[in-house]
């Protein structure tokens, strides 16, 4: 997924267009587009939310585990090794269920 084009241009091009430009409206012309440079994976416009590398909905980074549908980093890594079931967004447990 890639950072909404509305907040990499402050709210002047919200139409993504490719992964490194987008447009203020379309159709997109030359005069209308705004590209972060070279076409270079992982800069300019061709970052994710968290200014990484994007990747597909659902297919998550190797230190990172699906969550609802999300990618969060691996509770096992943020609390070393001590909870490491996700039970919430914002939670990681020692043991799973309510038990």
């Amino acid at each position: 997924c890639y950072r909404k084009c509305e907040l990499l241009t402050q709210g002047a091009a919200s139409i993504r267009t490719t992964p490194w430009s987008c447009c203020e409206s379309s159709p997109c012309t030359f005069f209308n587009e705004h590209a972060s440079g070279a076409p270079i994976a992982c800069r300019g416009y061709g970052v994710s939310g968290s200014d990484t590398c994007p990747h597909k909905p659902g297919a998550c980074l190797v230190d990172e585990e699906l969550y609802v549908g999300e990618c969060f980093k691996k509770c096992s890594l943020l609390t070393s090794g001590e909870f490491t079931h996700r039970t919430a967004a914002a939670t990681c447990c020692k043991t799973t269920g309510l038990g």
